[in-house]
């Protein structure tokens, strides 16, 4: 079962709405209030924190309205998960794995050093508050961005060209969303890597979408643990 052109529709609106404008929006109303309240204008730091609990608000409203949205195709797919679903996951996930770990050597070979911005917001999150980090980058991020790149704009790039152009297409906007500015754009092919594993996943498999949702929550979790991880390590040595 395919995602209808209606519904596609709805989740792109849905999309770029509320978890772009509106985010957008209420940080803005925040930032003016601060001025009001205090008479000066706030740091990157005092908008942080609301920042987050803004992020996990507009990712909850937008899972709920995705998962009403396409809650046919989800209990479909849900049904008729592919056989051995763990093991494909898993599997999709150790590409990724392997592939992260060879950029990584090549990065560093070229003397690249540091993260993206995106990964640099993700690690102030977790500093500021783990939990607000976790709930919508392990539960409500995958399937909205997997239902988004992959049921939205790839299968529309691939009715209008063919299923590669889709899988390239919904793959670089993926990793051009996930950069965040200019100086993080040398990290776009981690992230296109990404999207394109969750992409040719998404096809080989019927286009089942809970089989890139399900590799993305596993890859995002296992990010939040390294993470978790590595801030115990710095603190105890």
């Amino acid at each position: 079962m395919m995602i209808n052109n209606k519904k596609k529709l709805w989740n792109l609106i849905s999309y770029i709405f509320i978890y772009i404008v509106l985010q957008f929006v209420l940080v803005g109303a925040y930032s003016a209030w601060y001025v009001i309240e205090y008479g000066v204008t706030p740091t990157t730091e005092d908008i942080f924190q609301p920042a987050i609990y803004i992020s996990l608000v507009t990712s909850l409203i937008l899972f709920i309205v995705m998962f009403l949205i396409n809650r046919r195709k989800i209990v479909h797919d849900a049904k008729n998960l592919p056989r051995f679903f763990l093991g494909i996951v898993f599997g999709g996930f150790f590409i990724i794995l392997g592939i992260n770990i060879a950029l990584n050597i090549i990065y560093q070979q070229l003397g690249i050093d540091g993260t993206s911005l995106n990964q640099e917001y993700v690690i102030q999150m977790f500093n500021t508050n783990p939990l607000a980090m976790a709930i919508p980058t392990v539960l409500f991020i995958p399937l909205i961005e997997e239902i988004v790149f992959r049921g939205v704009i790839l299968e529309f790039f691939e009715q209008k060209f063919n299923v590669y152009v889709g899988i390239i297409v919904s793959s670089l906007l993926f990793a051009y969303v996930h950069t965040m500015d200019v100086e993080s754009l040398i990290y776009m092919p981690v992230y296109f890597c990404l999207g394109s594993v969750f992409g040719i996943m998404y096809v080989k498999y019927k286009k089942n979408i809970l089989v890139p949702v399900g590799i993305h929550l596993i890859n995002n979790l296992f990010s939040f643990i390294s993470i978790m991880l590595l801030q115990l390590l710095e603190n105890f040595i």
